[in-house]
Formats: C-alpha cells, sequence, structure tokens
C-alpha cells in the first residue's frame, strides 16, 4: 500500500510539473505574439509617420509635415489649372488673344511639368505661411471665416474689364536730365488740355489722338481689353477710365510717370461671378478645408503687407540723409567667386600662321610664322600713327573672328584667364591708357594689343576709399561722383532721405546704426559693395517719392529681413537651393 501510495504521488507530482510547463510555453508563446504584434505596429506606426508626419521643413521650431507639402503641392497645381482654364475663357471672351493665351498657356505647362520647382516653391509658400502666421499673430492681425469667405469670393469673380483708348502727353525731357522742368511739365499739361477741349468741342478722337506721344497704336491709342488692375495701366488713370460713362471722356490725369492723359472705353464687358467655383474645387478631388487654408494664409500675407505699408507711409520716423559709393562686385564667370586681382581691358588683332587658329600650329620655322609677324609689324606701325582703325582693321584681319566682331574687344580679363606671353605684355607695369603694344608671340600667332585700362577688384578699391575717407578734409561726395557706379552718382552719391523699409535689410542694417557724420563699414549685399555716409537725422514724414518706393518695396524689405533672422531648416531631399530656406 505504502508503495502504491508513493507511486501515485510521484505521478501527480509530474502531472503538476507537466501543466506549468505548458503553461509557461502557452504564456512565452502568448508574449511572443505580442512582441510581434508591437513591432508591427511600431513598424506601421513608423511608416506611416515616415510617409505622413515626417518633417520636411521646420519654421522657428514648428514643424512642416510630408502631409502638409503634399496638400500645398495639390492645391498649387490645382491653382495652375484654373488659371489656364481662366485664360482660354479670356480668349473666348475677347479680352485677351489667342497667341497671349498660347504664350502663358506654355509657361503653365512648363511649371505644372517641372516638379521639382513646383515642390520647391509649394514648400517655400508654406514656410512663408508659418513665419507671416507667426508675425500676424505678434502683430495682433487675425484672419476669421469671413476674410477667407471674401477672398474666395474675389477669387471666383472675374472682373469687369473695357476697351480701353489713350491719349496722351509726356513732358519733353532733354537728355541727360531725367525729370522734367516746370516749364516742360506746363507745356504737356497745356497740350493735354488743349487736346481735351477738342474733344469736347466734336473733334474726332482718331484726329486729336495723331497729336499723342502715346506709342501703343499712332492710329489711335487702343490699348484693348483691360482690367482695372491691370499693371499697364497707371493706377490714377486705370480709376478714371473705369469710373466713367463709355464713349464718354476722362479729365486729364497726370500719372505717376509724369505723363497727362486723357482717357475713354468703347465697350464694356461686366464682371461676373462664377457660383459653382467652390464646388469645382470639392470636384476636382481637393479638399476645400485644404483649399481655404492656403486661401487663409494668402490673406494673413495681404495684411502684414497693408499694415506694414501704412504704419510706413503715415507714421513719422527716425530718417537719414544718406550718400552711398556703390561699386560691383565681379565672379569668375567659371566658378562664381569674386574676382580678388587687378584685371585688363584691352583688345587685339591676331595673325595666325595657319588659316584656322584651333589648327595644330606649324613649327616654329616654318615660313608661315614669320609672314603672321611681318603682318602684324605692319598694323603695329600703322596703328603707332592712327589709333582710330584699330576696330576697322580687327574686324577686316583678325584670325580671332569672336572678339573680331567687336573691334577686337576682349573685355576684362585677369591674367589667369590668358597665355602667359600675352598676359605679361598686359599686366606689364606703367602700360598708359589707349596704348598700342608691339606684336606679341603666342602658340596661336602674332598679337597686335591695345591696352584700354587696368582696375583694381570692386573690394580693393572699397578698401582704398575707406582709407582716404579716414583721412582729415575727406570729401565723400567727390569721391562717389568719381567712382560710384550707383545713379546718383553725379548727385555725389546723395540718396536723399532713406527711411526703413525704403532699402533692403543689409543696407538699412548698416545705415540705422550710423550716428551723423559717420561712414559704415564696406557693406556686401548680393555682390554690390556700398559705403554709405549719414548727413542728416530727423524723424520726419516720407515724402512723396519715399512713399512710391515703400509702397511697391516696403513689405518686400521688411519681411526679408524678417525671415533672414528666423530659424528655418529645409530636409536637403526638398531643399532645391540653398536660398530657398531664407535664411
Amino acid at each position: 500500500m505504502t508503495s502504491d501510495a508513493r507511486s501515485a504521488s510521484r505521478r501527480g507530482d509530474r502531472s503538476r510539473d507537466t501543466g506549468k510547463r505548458s503553461l509557461y510555453t502557452n504564456l512565452a508563446f502568448g508574449l511572443i505574439v505580442l512582441i510581434a504584434f508591437a513591432i508591427l505596429a511600431a513598424a506601421a506606426i513608423a511608416s506611416y509617420y515616415g510617409a505622413h508626419l515626417a518633417p520636411v521643413a521646420t519654421v522657428n521650431g514648428h514643424d512642416i509635415t510630408k502631409d502638409d507639402l503634399s496638400d500645398r503641392v495639390n492645391v498649387d497645381i490645382w491653382r495652375l489649372n484654373e488659371l489656364e482654364s481662366q485664360l482660354r475663357d479670356a480668349v473666348s471672351t475677347g479680352r485677351i488673344t489667342k497667341d497671349q493665351s498660347d504664350q502663358q498657356i506654355a509657361q503653365i505647362d512648363q511649371a505644372k511639368q517641372d516638379t521639382q520647382t513646383l515642390v520647391d516653391n509649394s514648400l517655400q509658400n508654406l514656410v512663408d505661411a508659418e513665419l507671416q502666421g507667426e508675425l500676424a499673430k505678434k502683430m495682433g492681425i487675425t484672419v476669421t471665416s469671413a476674410d477667407v469667405d471674401a477672398k474666395l469670393l474675389e477669387e471666383a469673380t472675374r472682373p469687369e474689364a473695357r476697351d480701353v483708348w489713350v491719349i496722351e502727353f509726356a513732358p519733353d525731357v532733354k537728355a541727360p536730365a531725367t525729370t522734367p522742368t516746370a516749364d516742360q511739365d506746363a507745356r504737356a499739361k497745356n497740350n493735354a488740355d488743349l487736346a481735351l477741349a477738342q474733344l469736347k468741342s466734336g473733334t474726332p478722337w482718331e484726329t486729336v489722338a495723331k497729336e499723342s506721344t502715346d506709342t501703343t497704336d499712332p492710329a489711335g491709342g487702343e490699348l484693348g481689353l483691360m482690367e482695372k488692375d491691370s499693371t499697364s495701366l497707371d493706377p490714377a488713370f486705370a480709376d478714371a477710365v473705369f469710373s466713367t460713362a463709355v464713349n464718354a471722356y476722362t479729365d486729364v490725369i497726370k500719372g505717376d510717370d509724369g505723363t497727362y492723359r486723357i482717357g475713354r472705353a468703347t465697350q464694356v464687358i461686366p464682371g461676373s461671378v462664377d457660383a459653382n467655383y467652390q464646388q469645382t474645387i470639392t470636384n476636382d478631388g481637393l479638399s476645400l478645408d485644404v483649399y481655404r487654408k492656403a486661401v487663409a494664409a494668402d490673406v494673413t500675407r495681404q495684411k502684414l503687407e497693408d499694415q506694414i505699408v501704412a504704419d510706413s507711409t503715415t507714421k513719422p520716423s527716425d530718417q537719414k540723409h544718406v550718400l552711398e559709393i556703390m561699386l560691383t562686385q565681379q565672379t569668375d564667370s567659371n566658378t562664381g567667386q569674386p574676382i580678388v586681382a587687378d584685371q585688363v581691358d584691352a583688345r587685339h588683332i591676331l595673325y595666325s600662321p595657319t588659316s584656322d587658329p584651333s589648327a595644330s600650329a606649324p613649327p616654329s620655322d616654318d615660313p608661315s610664322w614669320e609672314v603672321a609677324h611681318q603682318h602684324a609689324l605692319r598694323t603695329y606701325y600703322a596703328l603707332l600713327k592712327d589709333p582710330s582703325k584699330f576696330a576697322d582693321i580687327a574686324k577686316s584681319d583678325s584670325a580671332d573672328t569672336g572678339s573680331a566682331a567687336n573691334g577686337g574687344d576682349l573685355g576684362w580679363l585677369s591674367q589667369t584667364d590668358l597665355v602667359k606671353p600675352f598676359a605679361d605684355a598686359i599686366f606689364a607695369p606703367g602700360l598708359t591708357p589707349n596704348e598700342i603694344l608691339p606684336p606679341v608671340q603666342t602658340q596661336f600667332g602674332w598679337h597686335v594689343i591695345q591696352f584700354i585700362g587696368r582696375r583694381e577688384p570692386a573690394l580693393t578699391r572699397m578698401s582704398g576709399f575707406t582709407l582716404d575717407l579716414a583721412k582729415p578734409g575727406a570729401d565723400f561726395g567727390a569721391i562717389a561722383k568719381a567712382n560710384s557706379e550707383a545713379s546718383d552718382a553725379s548727385k555725389g552719391g546723395d540718396m536723399g532721405w532713406v527711411a526703413a523699409n525704403q532699402l533692403d535689410s543689409t543696407q538699412w542694417a548698416a545705415i540705422s546704426k550710423l550716428g551723423v557724420g559717420q561712414v559704415s563699414d564696406v557693406v556686401n549685399d548680393n555682390g554690390s559693395l556700398y559705403l554709405f555716409k549719414v548727413t542728416e537725422d530727423q524723424t520726419r514724414l516720407p515724402d512723396a517719392d519715399q512713399i512710391a518706393t515703400l509702397k511697391s518695396d516696403g513689405f518686400t524689405n521688411w519681411y526679408d529681413g524678417q525671415k533672414a533672422s528666423a530659424t528655418i531648416s529645409v530636409d536637403p531631399a526638398y531643399q532645391q537651393s540653398s536660398s530657398s530656406t531664407g535664411g
């Protein structure tokens, strides 16, 4: 009995051990299954994140995701397609010609086919939208649903078009002047007033139009069907011609360019609203919410621009009266890097020992070399007597047909651009402007050379100006007049009064910190080098010229500065060019 009990007990222990092992095995298997599911889920999440939520750019710590970019690309493609559709409609209604439409449609098709540029532009639209949204928030600017609705209605509206005619009288400005005298302006206005009086007395438009200085259509000044916001119309003239009855004459309108105009409209195509505009968006497979988000970004930008321009043009601000010296920094055509060595301007006449300078030269003892040398010597002595014949002889004699067409002119050259004998000749010290050099032999033949002039690199010249201006009694205006490449050089570099946002942010940053009488360090602004001097400092309202500049460039100058100081990073896979990050 005892023996049987022990046997039963052992069998029970083995049964319990087997059960435990089965339980542990099942638990382990279940855990493995759970881990496998977790791995699969993690992989799915990672895959989804990589395909949809991974950032393609970051603006001040805020991510722009792949889904954001995909949505924006779809919006931009839809807008291109819609623009193409509107162009075709414009042809059918006579607003533009088929040739005009075809040119623009070809550009649209090219934009849609250039996928890399399309994606890059869409990404930059998102970067700007993110940054402008932040800036608007800081300035207390908000965009409501009603604002977006109004913008959508504007997009769906086809503006009124009018067949516009113009008779204009521009003041007769005599070169080199660029602005009219009071007398020239008065004569132009008097001619316009007389023309309007003739029209009102019954003289036919076509007869009066013959006196117009407009060259668009000498037979009558017809500009064609145009919308009020056309960039080819002066704003004041557009306001007048679109508010005057059909076939009636506007008053004499003075434009921003100083020209006096009389206008009329002979045909009106009323504006219209596409009631199905938003439905078309969704019918084309685009989310209306996604499209409204893009429209909201457009509204934000416009409100920002309106605010910046209003503040810049209507409020007094710290302004500085500025003189400038500007030089263009030359770059190597091969490397794109700034040129840091002297350059020489020269022209030459090549006499080759062969009929083709690109062919292999004959041996040095070949008689053809001496023939070329004698030709060069005869030309050299002839030019010593009459250098004015250089261009004509180059065109008729030079074997270098490329430069011969330009009278032998080679342009500005660095020493490293040339073969050594030629370089040694034109970079020799002590040459005088327009000097004719004795013939020089290279592997291409014999050259008769005229040394035109030598110049230092722009940065070297600017550094020299800086040293000169540090001397007592230095005259900034005189140096500017003699050396500056800016349009105001003839006025001693006088830029007039300058306010914030009137110039780009790089130039204003240098000017704004100068006190009266101070001169800036050399400022490099995209390859143009500047020195600035402040002569006065006042808190004042902008004048008319400043207001015009601020209206056209003020927002761009302001925003470029904001963008340059923002922290923006773009995934290299989506970054077409380093400049696309905006700083």
